[in-house]
């Protein structure tokens, strides 16, 4: 997995987000609010020309409202490497830990395919 911290997503890095789709077969975005990014994302598949599967708010994985916390990233992860997610296999479940609000997220996007990777935007 890598990850590529941008410091905006206006403009997004074009080039750098189309290398990554380059390679890839699914691509999950993570964004707070509107999906603003998810939808530039679409936007670049469709001129690539490529048929890449997007996760996020506007195919209902993830809630346009509410706080992201580590379980709702766990489950769109596992729908993003298609596998089902045993919430007891969990890091912190396993501690006996509870779900822990994430720091706040700007902007990321997974990608399964060739390789994985993860642009976040701090």
């Amino acid at each position: 997995m890598s990850t590529l911290k941008i410091g905006t997503v206006h403009p997004l890095p074009l080039k750098l987000v189309r290398r990554l789709l380059e390679s890839v077969d699914s691509v999950l975005v993570l964004e707070e609010l509107e999906p603003f990014v998810e939808m530039q994302v679409k936007a670049l598949i469709a001129d690539m020309g490529k048929s890449i599967r997007v996760i996020g708010k506007t195919d209902g994985t993830l809630s346009r409202v509410g706080e992201y916390d580590n379980e709702i990233v766990a489950a769109a992860l596992a729908k993003l490497v298609a596998r089902p997610l045993d919430r007891s296999t969990l890091p912190w479940k396993r501690r006996g830990l509870k779900r822990k609000r994430l720091r706040r997220v700007g902007a990321c996007l997974s990608a399964q395919g060739a390789r994985i990777e993860v642009l976040i935007r701090l």
